[in-house]
C-alpha cells in the first residue's frame, strides 16, 4: 500500500498502535473480531495464515494485552478499546484535560 495522503496512511498507523509489540499476522484475529463482532476461541485456529497452534498463542497474548477480552475465561472474545488508543481510534472524542 502507498502512502499518497496523510489520510491514507490512518488506518495502517491506527492498526500500529493496537498491535505494538504483538506480529503483524495478529491482525487477522483481530479483523476477523472486528467482522464477527466476537470471536470464539475454538475458532481461534481457523484463522487463514496461521497455523493452529500459532493463532491460540497470538489469541493469548492479545487478550493477556487487553486488546481481546472476554467475560469468562473460556467465552467468546471480543475488541477491547485501551485508553491509550482512544485519541488514535476515536480523534477528538474526549477533550484533553
Amino acid at each position: 500500500m502507498t502512502s499518497g495522503s496523510g489520510d491514507s496512511s490512518q488506518p495502517e498507523n491506527t492498526l500500529a498502535l493496537i498491535l505494538e509489540g504483538h506480529p503483524r499476522e495478529a491482525a487477522a484475529q483481530l479483523e476477523q473480531t472486528l467482522h464477527q463482532g466476537e470471536l470464539p476461541r475454538g475458532e481461534a485456529g481457523c484463522i487463514p495464515r496461521l497455523k493452529e497452534r500459532r493463532a491460540r498463542a497470538r489469541l493469548a497474548a492479545l487478550t493477556a494485552d487487553g486488546i481481546l477480552g472476554s467475560d469468562t475465561p473460556k467465552g467468546a472474545v471480543s475488541l477491547r478499546f485501551r485508553l491509550d488508543a482512544a485519541e488514535v481510534l476515536f480523534p477528538g472524542l474526549f477533550p484533553q484535560a
